[in-house]
């Protein structure tokens, strides 16, 4: 009888192990899903949003860039693409079964580069195609009453939720769009299908790398200038978009799809710096299934 209560009761330690285990890296892939998606995203790029109860939050700063390059002929285009960013991802509420209820955060420093080409199919429509590499730098923090002991539960908090870890992740994107002129208005709609891949090999026993499909379509309308600023002309872009989230990304964050409203502004660089030609601020409110949050994002078109 003795010997039978001590293997239920070591059966029970080990399931209890094996589920704060799960917790463990589900809540470490959410973070890094999450931080991922929104440094790839160029709708999410700079804002702040917040997740289902309040728990959740993830504060985004990136400057985006673009520039067109080469065009061998009136119908195709070459152009680079980039932006640098710093995002922190805040988790509060976890309980992974230590008697405390702790808290993770994650900085992502990101860098992203990306080419692609431009195809004018019709008078009013084209069609792009884009690659683009990002470089993650992840800085995890894990905040708690309790100290960490050498426990194998808390040993794999500290290597996951409380080390930094490095992510290269690539982005194939392609698009259609339709883009007519009426009275001076530029209203246009475009959709296209992008797929995400993420190595996380080095990190994680569940999942060995991140796969991700979304689907995006975008509608919207350019304005003819409002104003002169300085003398240089000023107009803006209104605009709604909706994306679809497919594969590990839904599983891992649980973001399934989310709608953008905004408005972009440009003006012709005023700056007498010659190679920047035209300076942009965007401001959009974005709901998604599990999130909501607004952004504020400036942007710089090169030309040199």
């Amino acid at each position: 009888m003795k010997n039978s209560m001590i293997i239920q009761w070591a059966s029970v330690m080990l399931l209890s192990t094996c589920v704060n285990a799960g917790a463990i890296e589900e809540s470490y892939l959410e973070g890094i899903g999450t931080s991922l998606l929104f440094s790839m995203d160029e709708t999410l790029n700079g804002g702040y949003y917040t997740f289902g109860n309040d728990q959740t939050k993830i504060d985004t700063y990136i400057f985006p860039f673009s520039k067109d390059i080469y065009s061998p002929n009136e119908t195709l285009h070459y152009f680079l693409t980039g932006a640098i960013g710093f995002e922190r991802y805040d988790h509060k509420g976890l309980d992974f079964g230590r008697g405390s209820i702790d808290g993770s955060e994650m900085k992502n420093h990101t860098f992203k580069l990306g080419a692609g080409a431009r195809f004018d199919i019709a008078k009013d429509a084209d069609l792009s195609i884009e690659t683009s590499y990002l470089y993650a730098y992840i800085d995890c923090g894990y905040n708690t009453s309790n100290p960490l002991s050498t426990s194998a539960e808390d040993r794999l908090i500290d290597t996951l939720l409380n080390d930094d870890h490095i992510f290269h992740s690539l982005k194939l994107s392609t698009r259609i769009g339709y883009h007519p002129q009426i009275n001076g208005y530029k209203p246009y709609i475009k959709g296209g299908l992008s797929y995400l891949y993420t190595d996380t090999d080095a990190v994680s026993d569940t999942l060995s790398h991140i796969n991700t499909v979304i689907f995006k379509v975008r509608a919207g309308v350019f304005t003819p200038t409002l104003a002169i600023v300085g003398d240089y002309p000023l107009y803006t872009e209104l605009y709604t978009s909706y994306a679809d989230i497919a594969d590990d990304m839904r599983d891992i964050t649980g973001i399934e799809h989310f709608t953008t409203v905004g408005n972009k502004f440009y003006l012709k660089s005023p700056l007498p710096i010659r190679w920047i030609d035209q300076i942009t601020v965007d401001t959009s409110y974005t709901k998604g299934n599990n999130f909501d949050g607004y952004n504020i994002g400036l942007g710089v078109t090169f030309n040199f």
